[in-house]
């Protein structure tokens, strides 16, 4: 199939998918055109699809309405509105395929519109779950839709003919993020540690929280276990260099508990100001200690011990540098402790990444071109 269409719903989810987009826009046989949603621009989630074609004449196109992520009723009707927006943007790009990322509503919205108008789908990062949030049935739903299938992991892969796909249409190319961490190049610690106004000499821990929806309210609670734990006077020779949990919602109060630590001990907490700045933050610090995303392939990847704070991250793969803590100070210093010890990092050294594969966008690229419609067009239950 050569003409595709990519859909990308996040400013990060772009980010790893840029290798793939690349490489198609480079062929003079594939037809690309890519759909992007710019949902992160914001707060009240506008989506704005910008419609960039790499054939003819320049096309921009643009097409907004807006997401409510109020109650259950208003996110009814914001998922409706989306899927006749993408409706109408297949109708107007007719593609021989709509390749999709993550797991999210808006993707899950994409792959609905995608088969009420006959549009095969290629899902990318399926079979994955994220525990005790509606992410794990929009994701499962749209494996159910998809007609090819592209894991991170042989775990993940697995997952997805557990659920009926057949093995020939399910592939495990490993995950764009590891691939696309072992080909930046990224700053040394004294370069990082200049750009963030610290001494290159500083030990510091990389915090990467994000609200977890499962728990509702219990996210202040989350992120007070964790600072409760950093308060420990044996952690004091440690910058904590953080990541914004974010703005709105239950990220703001989470940065409300963030700021009275940066008041109880100034100069020790330092924000990301930069997220280009992340890879090396996570490369060069003793420990990560949070439920990111990050926190699993882009950790694994860079041989980085983690604390796994809560359950967000449960039902991830761990090929073993996550060490899990409840949200409670004593568990989570304690997994601390083993994270900074040397002979854990040592370890890791020598671990292996399930979610590193070579050439992981040449592998889907040459799955993408190598199936034709009618290939696709009869989708059946695999029964094992």
């Amino acid at each position: 199939m050569n003409k595709i269409c990519i859909i990308t719903d996040s400013l990060k989810n772009n980010g790893y998918l840029t290798p793939l987009i690349t490489m198609l826009k480079a062929d003079e046989a594939v037809s690309l055109t890519v759909l992007s949603t710019d949902r992160y621009k914001s707060d009240d989630i506008e989506l704005n699809f910008t419609c960039v074609e790499d054939q003819g004449p320049a096309a921009d196109e643009s097409l907004e309405i807006f997401v409510n992520p109020g109650g259950a009723h208003k996110r009814e009707k914001s998922a409706d509105e989306e899927q006749r927006a993408y409706a109408a943007a297949f109708n107007a790009i007719d593609p021989e395929i709509v390749v999709l990322f993550g797991n999210s509503i808006s993707t899950f919205s994409a792959a609905v519109a995608a088969f009420l108008n006959n549009i095969p789908v290629a899902h990318i990062q399926g079979g994955e779950s994220d525990y005790g949030v509606p992410d794990d049935a929009y994701g499962f739903g749209i494996t159910k839709i998809a007609n090819l299938h592209f894991t991170a992991t042989e775990t993940y892969r697995k997952r997805a003919t557990e659920f009926g796909e057949h093995p020939d249409r399910v592939f495990n190319v490993g995950a764009l993020a590891a691939y696309n961490l072992l080909s930046r190049e990224i700053p040394d610690k004294e370069a990082f540690c200049m750009s963030m106004g610290m001494d290159p000499a500083d030990e510091f821990i990389f915090i990467s929280m994000v609200p977890d929806r499962s728990i509702g309210s219990r996210n202040a609670a989350l992120m007070q276990s964790l600072t409760d734990a950093l308060a420990n006077p044996k952690y004091d020779a440690f910058k904590l260099v953080v990541e914004n949990p974010g703005e709105s919602g239950f990220g703001q109060i989470m940065k409300r508990q963030l700021d009275r630590l940066v008041a109880q001990y100034p100069g020790r907490v330092i924000f990301i100001k930069d997220e280009d700045q992340i890879p090396a933050a996570m490369t060069h610090c003793r420990a990560v200690a949070g439920n990111s995303d990050r926190c699993v392939v882009d950790a694994a990847t860079l041989r980085t011990p983690v604390v796994s704070v809560g359950q967000r991250l449960k039902d991830r793969e761990n090929p073993g540098h996550m060490i899990p803590a409840a949200m409670v100070a004593d568990f989570i210093s304690h997994a601390l402790d083993k994270a900074l010890c040397p002979s854990f990092k040592i370890k890791l050294m020598f671990m292996d990444s399930p979610f590193e594969q070579p050439g992981t966008p040449d592998a889907i690229k040459a799955v993408l071109q190598a199936y034709t419609p009618a290939d696709i067009a009869a989708k059946t239950q695999y029964n094992g």
